[in-house]
């Protein structure tokens, strides 16, 4: 693996790691799900990343009166967490959850906004070393 793809992978566990720093922590598989994937092409570089469809609700939250979230999900959440043992004693709470995250809402977490923030600083400097390198792969090559 050359240099430069060495730092392009740096920088993706670096703001993979502090993403998963600021997750509330609750099942892990928010966490678990993170994955990404870094292109360089001529003129940019992307770093995508992939999560379980429902961070979007931990960064937001939800509004008070908005649709509930599904009782399958709240479910898996319940016993997961150790409240009920099956699904059949997680049923009557997961509707309750339901009631009152319509009720109430939920808080927004942006944790991927605060990741991101606290990130830049250490991924600025190791794109300038990046690009130091492609520089002088390519005074090489001319």
């Amino acid at each position: 693996m050359a240099v430069g793809e060495k730092l392009l992978n740096e920088i993706g566990e670096y703001i993979g790691g502090k993403i998963k720093e600021r997750l509330p922590v609750s099942s892990g598989k928010l966490a678990e799900s993170l994955t990404y994937h870094i292109r360089a092409g001529l003129d940019n570089i992307t770093i995508e990343g992939d999560m379980l469809f429902y961070w979007v609700n931990v960064e937001g939250g939800r509004k008070k009166g908005a649709k509930g979230v599904p009782i399958k999900a709240l479910m898996d959440f319940i016993i997961q967490k150790g409240t009920a043992k099956d699904f059949t004693e997680a049923k009557p709470i997961a509707f309750a959850y339901q009631k009152k995250i319509i009720r109430d809402g939920i808080d927004p977490n942006p944790f991927m906004d605060k990741a991101l923030q606290s990130a830049t600083p250490h991924v600025e400097t190791l794109m300038g070393k990046y690009v130091d390198i492609e520089i002088q792969q390519l005074l090489k090559q001319a």
